[in-house]
């Protein structure tokens, strides 16, 4: 086991370093600068995998399938593997993917699939116990912009705030489109003081933000609602936002642009 006995012009396409002199040879030694194809010889027969095989830095994709041969004792003699490729398949399901779970127009992830991270987030919490924070803000007085300049405009603005403040965010945070020109980001790991800075942060940034192709005077401000809880128990995805939401509206009362932190009557901390 582990020669290669034959293989077909398709497979040499996939693979160049293969030649007439690497029938009987060892596979493995074939294969040795193709990691993900190492794995699928040296593993067990599955009905299907995937491989990925990089060609002039474009990157393509086959799906495999690995039989085993047995001679008429059931004794195992050898193996099949055939790729079939799929790469504009995988393109598409990739498209399909972010649309299924992104904003259209912002890039950032949609309200379903947001709710949906932070459900796991309170799941991974209520197990392991931590913190994290969860922040809405919403553009003030964005209508004016819309109404004054047009929504290609208001789309311009949504779409610059947007991917700033992903910038700004670290790879374990999140942000989402929560609808219209309200916007959520949740924070694993992170405690009130933490949540605050980062909120401050973005306000500061989104106050001096300028929009290329627009007017120097369309300028925008955001106001935050930031709730945190540590050791979580038993608490709902609903209230979780209602407390936000109730931050934010009083970051809006209170003269907007600036940060509210939702308090607690009752705080609980860990024991």
């Amino acid at each position: 086991l582990g020669m290669i006995i034959d293989f077909n012009r398709q497979l040499k396409e996939i693979f160049p370093n293969l030649n007439n002199q690497s029938i009987g040879k060892n596979a493995v030694d074939e294969f040795s600068q193709y990691p993900a194809m190492m794995e699928v010889i040296q593993n067990a027969p599955v009905d299907q995998n995937n491989i990925t095989v990089l060609k002039s830095e474009n990157a393509e994709f086959y799906r495999i399938k690995k039989t085993n041969l047995s001679d008429q004792n059931h004794h195992l003699i050898g193996e099949i593997i055939t790729l079939y490729h799929y790469t504009e398949e995988k393109k598409l399901l990739d498209k399909l993917q972010i649309l299924a779970t992104h904003d259209n127009l912002t890039g950032v992830f949609n309200r379903r699939h947001f709710f949906w991270l932070v459900e796991q987030e309170m799941a991974r919490q209520e197990r392991y116990g931590g913190n994290f924070s969860l922040m809405i803000f919403d553009l003030d007085s964005f209508k004016r912009i819309n109404d004054v300049y047009g929504h290609l405009a208001g789309d311009i603005v949504l779409k610059k705030v947007a991917s700033t403040c992903q910038n700004e965010l670290r790879k374990t945070d999140a942000i989402g489109r929560f609808g219209g020109e309200e916007f959520v980001i949740l924070m694993p790991e992170t405690v009130l003081e933490m949540g605050q800075q980062l909120a401050e942060r973005l306000r500061s940034i989104i106050e001096n933000m300028i929009f290329e192709g627009l007017p120097d005077e369309v300028r925008v401000t955001a106001s935050f609602g930031l709730v945190s809880h540590q050791c979580l128990k038993n608490v709902s995805l609903e209230k979780l936002l209602r407390d936000a939401d109730q931050a934010l509206y009083q970051a809006k009362n209170s003269g907007r642009n600036r940060v509210s932190i939702f308090e607690p009557a009752d705080l609980n901390p860990c024991t």
